[in-house]
C-alpha cells in the first residue's frame, strides 16, 4: 500500500472517529453533569429521587440509548424511504 494513501486514510478515519463517536461521549457527558449539579442538587424532589451521580448517570443510560436507537432507526428510514418519496413528488 502507498504511504501517502494509508497516512490519508489513517487521517480520514481518525476525523470519523472523532467527530462522531468521541464528541458524541464527551457531550453525553457534559450534558449529564450539567443536568445533575445545575438542576437535581437544587431541587429537593428531585434530589430525593436520584440522591447520587452514578444512580441518575444509570437512568439517564437507561433512558437515553433507547431514545438514541429510536432516533437512529427513524432517521434511516426516513432516509431510505421518506427521500426517495418527495423525490417521487417533485415529478
Amino acid at each position: 500500500m502507498n504511504p501517502f494513501k494509508y497516512l490519508f486514510r489513517s487521517w480520514f478515519y481518525l476525523r470519523i472517529g472523532y467527530s462522531t463517536y468521541l464528541t458524541f461521549l464527551l457531550g453525553f457527558a457534559s450534558t449529564i453533569v450539567t443536568v445533575y449539579y445545575l438542576a437535581i442538587n437544587n431541587i429537593p424532589i428531585l434530589k430525593s429521587i436520584f440522591s447520587s451521580f452514578l444512580l441518575f448517570s444509570i437512568f439517564a443510560i437507561l433512558i437515553g440509548v433507547p431514545i438514541h436507537s429510536l432516533a437512529t432507526f427513524i432517521s434511516k428510514w426516513e432516509m431510505l424511504f421518506g427521500g426517495i418519496l418527495m423525490d417521487l413528488q417533485k415529478h
